[in-house]
């Protein structure tokens, strides 16, 4: 958040993944992590959260902004780094 590469983050606690790893299925509690940025600062997200998260393969999905209010991008734009 301080190097405003996101407008908002939100913590959704309490996640239980079922999942295939090295030819298993896995049961794990995890925390999932909605960022709200624009898609020119994906990419400096990109790298910090693999320099930053323990997985080897940490999951990071990009879904574009189909439509938005007007006032909610205009606050996303104000509230993120222009790149």
């Amino acid at each position: 958040m301080e190097k405003r590469l996101a407008a908002c983050a939100q913590i959704l606690d309490g996640i239980t993944s079922i999942y295939w790893w090295k030819k298993a299925v896995q049961r794990e509690r995890e925390v999932l992590l909605l960022i709200k940025t624009r898609e020119s600062l994906v990419g400096e997200i990109e790298k910090q959260f693999e320099s930053l998260h323990p997985y080897d393969v940490p999951e990071l999905i990009v879904l574009p902004i189909g439509r938005g209010s007007r006032k909610y991008i205009k606050w996303l734009e104000e509230n993120t780094l222009e790149r």
